[in-house]
């Protein structure tokens, strides 16, 4: 029969066999390997746990949990303005895109109907915008 593992081993709270002597912390010199230890310890996830429970938890460490478990979020956001402004069209410009929305639509209407045959040219443009439409 297998063995079921307790709350507290699944949680990492139960002492499991140590491989080796566990240094003290007080004899850790090297800050980050001082920091690693203290994160490793039973106490540590004691406190986390006890404090997850008790809601107790500082917001900046359950923050800092959560980032590392889901991925710290998106900091900042920035859009590209590529809009043109209407005094900056030229009569050609203007004539170029009412012609390619007109083949668009058309391109749309004939898709409804069911017409695959198009004997007209299409730009990948078209295609793009057929396709979001479907």
């Amino acid at each position: 029969m297998e063995r079921v593992q307790s709350l507290a081993e699944y949680l990492g709270l139960a002492p499991s066999g140590v491989a080796g002597e566990v240094p003290r912390l007080e004899d850790i010199a090297d800050a980050k390997q001082f920091a690693e230890a203290v994160l490793a310890s039973v106490e540590f996830r004691r406190y986390i746990v006890d404090a997850l429970t008790l809601g107790t938890l500082p917001p900046v460490i359950l923050c800092r949990i959560m980032d590392h478990g889901w991925g710290k979020p998106v900091q900042r956001l920035e859009f590209d303005d590529r809009s043109v402004r209407l005094e900056d069209l030229t009569p050609d410009v203007v004539a170029e895109k009412l012609e390619r929305v007109q083949r668009m639509l058309s391109l749309i209407q004939s898709s409804r109907t069911g017409d695959k045959g198009r004997s007209q040219s299409v730009d990948e443009g078209d295609e793009l915008v057929l396709a979001s439409v479907h």
